[in-house]
């Protein structure tokens, strides 16, 4: 059964008495007063317009929420996300630079907005997350940020750093995949470990035709400068200290016997021939 108008109305006005406020669209629904929200859309144009109608004005919880599309109400407007993450800002003193290391500091906190909000702000793809930053004026905007082809300055950033930071940190400032940067260093003729001039143990050891252990002892004496990568199974030698060492590297192998080594050919190391044996 559908109601009249002024039935409608009616049964609005006196849900209102009863809850001491303007009703809400889920309060007609659980009371199961009709007509349908369906009917109230098509007929009135929306709830609000219904209330309005009724001489009520629309329900706000707080005054703080924004107004959404149709029946919908929302807390996270584009204002109140950038707000929240400058206050993000202020409290760590710097903004994350991925969803995942913003997740986990955000749990718990209800006054932070969600990673998915701050990507809806900066709009779709790969990028979302940085213009959502820029947009909040929290990161600078780059000129020509893009897939476009490499430029000679970009070139030039990436084999400055690589090898210092890591490849995600620097295709975040050029506004590129960690991949990107991977196959950038690799048309160049490099890699990320190599860039910076950096020698491996064994890239030394084959290059200076030395033993390995030769190698570690210098790295384990202090003789060579190196670094080892967090989580990598290699040193990064400095090239300075590899040509202030060369000497003692490319020194003959030194044994603690004060005697010569013994030939393996005792006869002609001390001249003994063999006589031939005359025939009888």
């Amino acid at each position: 059964m559908t109601l009249s108008d002024e039935h409608a109305i009616l049964a609005v006005r006196l849900l209102a008495f009863r809850l001491w406020r303007a009703p809400m669209l889920k309060d007609w629904r659980a009371r199961g007063c009709g007509p349908t929200p369906h009917h109230i859309r098509r007929h009135w144009g929306g709830w609000d317009r219904f209330l309005a109608a009724a001489g009520m004005t629309p329900p706000i919880i707080g005054p703080s929420w924004g107004q959404g599309v149709g029946f919908k109400r929302k807390y996270w407007t584009a204002a109140r996300v950038i707000a929240g993450m400058r206050r993000v800002r202020e409290e760590l003193g710097y903004f994350p630079l991925h969803d995942r290391h913003y997740n986990p500091l955000k749990r718990g906190r209800l006054d932070w907005p969600r990673a998915k909000l701050i990507r809806a702000l900066g709009g779709s793809g790969r990028s979302a997350w940085r213009l959502g930053m820029i947009r909040a004026g929290l990161s600078m905007d780059i000129p020509g940020w893009s897939n476009g082809a490499w430029r000679e300055d970009e070139d030039e950033y990436l084999l400055e750093n690589a090898g210092r930071l890591t490849l995600k940190r620097i295709g975040f400032h050029l506004g590129r995949t960690w991949g990107a940067c991977k196959r950038r260093l690799y048309d160049l003729g490099t890699r990320a470990r190599d860039a910076r001039g950096y020698y491996t143990g064994m890239l030394l050891a084959q290059e200076l035709g030395i033993p390995l252990t030769r190698v570690y002892l210098g790295i384990a004496t202090g003789r060579l400068l190196a670094q080892r990568p967090p989580g990598r199974p290699y040193w990064q030698i400095d090239p300075d200290s590899i040509e202030a060492a060369r000497e003692w590297l490319t020194a003959p192998k030194r044994t603690h016997s004060t005697t010569p080594v013994a030939p393996a050919n005792y006869r002609l190391a001390h001249g003994i021939r063999r006589e031939k044996a005359v025939a009888a």
